[in-house]
């Protein structure tokens, strides 16, 4: 199990993060890189998803930032306006990976994975994360808390069908 911040004004992709990770990490979540900042004050983490372009600071200067106050903690960049030097930058300024908005899910999953695995092994604790191909995920966590996410993307499901929205 990895702690992780998730870093992005885009609520929606957000809040779907968060449900996804949820199921086998502790999730905190920040809508900018202020609030982030904030709360890298108060807890440590094992890695931060961050937005690139957000109102405000941005995730490249979140990096920054961030890793004056917490060197050992891993990045990963997410963005939807990429370009070859945006990414060599992050990658300079202490970014572990990088990745383009809209991701695939398996995508993002292995490069949660290739971060948080080795730093569970170092603290012995048990991980496991795996999202299979044409939208078939398997995860090990508390079958609780799966149950639970289940029934909330069934209930939003049911929500968005018959109303065109999920409120």
């Amino acid at each position: 199990m990895g702690n992780i911040l998730i870093v992005d004004d885009d609520n929606t992709l957000r809040k779907g993060l968060v449900e996804l990770l949820s199921i086998s990490h502790e999730i905190t979540e920040s809508a900018s890189a202020e609030e982030a900042l904030s709360t890298i004050h108060k807890k440590d983490y094992d890695l931060i998803i961050t937005d690139v372009k957000m109102p405000g600071m941005s995730g490249l200067d979140l990096i920054k930032r961030a890793k004056g106050l917490a060197p050992e903690t891993s990045f990963i960049m997410i963005t939807a306006h990429a370009s070859i030097q945006e990414a060599v930058q992050a990658i300079h300024d202490g970014a572990d990976d990088y990745i383009m908005k809209p991701f695939d899910l398996h995508e993002l999953t292995e490069k949660i994975s290739a971060v948080v695995a080795p730093l569970a092994r170092k603290k012995n604790l048990q991980f496991e994360f795996r999202f299979l191909p044409k939208s078939c995920c398997w995860v090990q966590g508390d079958p609780k808390r799966i149950e639970q996410i289940i029934l909330n993307l069934l209930g939003n499901a049911i929500k968005f069908t018959e109303s065109g929205k999920v409120e």
